[in-house]
């Protein structure tokens, strides 16, 4: 995907000079060489993931094959992990890939997915990158099945409780389609029937879940229980709202909207989920903001969005104000260690593919022309350095630029490539105008560098 709307320039150079001052911020969408949609976030050894749906550039309807995953351990630079789950290839009953629902429990990583608007099957890895394996070799919930017959079996999220139960909930089309069932410890089969979600407006019965039209997710904090949704949308804009319990099944209290829809969603569906994570609760979503960034305005195009959520004193969620800036850096990078190129804050004119790299089949990133640029955020370098290494495979001679804090910065390094003959070689180039200091760098491929495959790089002192 070729970026090359002015604002993203302006974007890129105000929050690098915020990251000089001191205050590192991430860039929303969390992704900007790609398009993805309808995020599941967990934590996996210390680490956060979303596990998203995957839009194509230009497409005209919601016709996703695979799911991407993206990883961070600062919430500002973003491993680009590939696409991991492809239907018709690592599920063969399966092929146009909904909204997933991803849990952790007992040391392996559980994906469910619906087959377009149902029905939902699982797969199971052993880490989040996977491979996946389809332990049914069918659907683990369909409309066939008891309690679960009128509403649309899609939008599957998963919640593993305290006690180590799970449950599933799923749905859509209306207020009284939200539906949740039990799963039984294997993670992979479940107690039927399917059980109606209920939510009061103000304290008194629970009939509907008032305003659910799809998107199911459940969190818990300070003992209570949150539901969360995509309300309808002539009453509610598509904006997510929830509903507060004392238990994983409810009954809930409404309680309205965590998040409003806004003009840069196109006021159109969105996607949620809540995560705890180094002490902090965040609502990943997705939004508009890319598409319209590069004068598309399609709304098929959906991004990944990342910022944080809070409690009132009442156990209440405060609304979330959408930003394009996203949370505060939790941690630096560290030059001083091989990191990969797929860690990325912010990105033009590349993509990402899967490579051959030293045995290892990998993310790298790809130049698709001259100017490409990845910009990484908050490198602390306590000293010095004096070279930069490249791991990278080129075609022909090329050059990779290393500028501190804009794409057309100070240059700190020239990085000359050569023809690799069809292998990954490392290239090393001198270092200066970097001190002890913590800064953005930009890593810009030109002088025929299109198809040049970057894989990682790393600083010396």
């Amino acid at each position: 995907m070729n970026i090359r709307h002015a604002n993203i320039r302006k974007i890129a150079a105000a929050l690098s000079a915020a990251a000089l001052a001191g205050t590192a911020f991430a860039v929303n969408p969390i992704v900007t060489h790609k398009y993805s949609a309808d995020p599941n976030a967990f934590v996996w050894k210390d680490r956060l993931y979303v596990v998203c749906s995957h839009d194509l550039d230009g497409q005209k309807g919601f016709e996703m094959n695979d799911y991407v995953l993206m990883s961070t351990d600062d919430l500002v630079n973003w491993t680009d992990h590939g696409d991991v789950f492809t239907g018709g290839k690592d599920v063969k009953w399966c092929w146009n890939l909904y909204a997933p629902g991803a849990a952790v429990k007992d040391g392996k990583v559980y994906l469910y997915y619906p087959n377009s608007g149902g029905p939902i099957g699982v797969a199971v890895a052993d880490r989040p990158e996977g491979p996946y394996t389809d332990p049914l070799g069918k659907h683990l919930i369909g409309r066939e099945m008891p309690g679960c017959d009128s509403c649309w079996v899609f939008d599957p999220a998963a919640f593993v409780d305290d006690d180590g139960k799970a449950y599933l909930y799923f749905g859509g089309n209306g207020d009284t389609m939200a539906r949740a069932v039990r799963l039984n410890d294997d993670m992979v089969s479940a107690q039927f029937p399917g059980i109606m979600m209920k939510a009061s407006k103000d304290g008194g019965e629970a009939t509907v879940m008032p305003y659910f039209f799809e998107a199911s997710y459940m969190h818990k904090h300070n003992g209570k229980y949150y539901f969360s949704y995509s309300a309808n949308f002539p009453d509610r804009g598509a904006s997510i709202d929830y509903a507060i319990g004392d238990s994983p099944l409810g009954p809930f209290v409404w309680k309205g909207a965590i998040l409003p829809n806004w003009a840069e969603n196109s006021w159109n569906n969105n996607h949620h989920s809540i995560v705890d994570f180094r002490g902090k609760t965040y609502i990943v979503y997705h939004s508009r903001i890319l598409s319209n960034r590069q004068g598309h305005n399609n709304v098929f195009e959906r991004s990944v969005c990342i910022d944080e959520l809070k409690y009132n004193d009442d156990g209440t969620i405060a609304k979330v104000v959408p930003t394009h800036e996203g949370p505060r850096q939790l941690k630096p990078l560290d030059p001083y260690k091989a990191n990969r190129a797929v860690t990325i804050c912010q990105d033009e004119k590349v993509k990402v593919k899967m490579a051959d790299v030293s045995k290892n089949n990998t993310s790298v990133v790809v130049a698709s022309d001259d100017g490409a640029w990845v910009r990484y955020a908050g490198f602390a370098f306590g000293a010095a350095p004096e070279s930069v290494s490249a791991l990278c495979r080129a075609k022909g001679p090329a050059v990779v630029e290393v500028r501190k804090g804009a794409v057309d910065g100070p240059l700190a390094a020239t990085i000359a490539l050569s023809d690799t003959k069809g292998e990954f070689r490392k290239f090393s180039a001198a270092v200066s105008g970097i001190g002890a200091e913590t800064c953005d760098l930009y890593f810009v491929f030109v002088k025929s560098a299109a198809g040049t495959e970057f894989a990682s790089y790393r600083f010396a002192r």
